[in-house]
């Protein structure tokens, strides 16, 4: 039950950041840079969590 509770007090804590960036965004009208940012966050996310894909596509550029 505790663990339960830590992760959705932790994912309330992501939500509120989204809700911080999104209100940004959409006072600054700038949606475009803010799904940029949204799908970079991502795929830094998925290299650190794949390290066989972030060799290949640094091999890629090498090539």
């Amino acid at each position: 039950m505790d663990e339960i509770l830590k992760l959705l007090k932790e994912n309330n804590e992501m939500l509120k950041e989204i809700l911080v960036f999104l209100r940004y965004f959409q006072e600054n009208d700038d949606m475009r840079q803010f799904s940029i940012n949204v799908a970079a966050d991502l795929f830094v996310e998925m290299l650190e969590n794949n390290p066989e894909l972030k060799d290949k596509i640094i091999n890629s550029f090498k090539a």
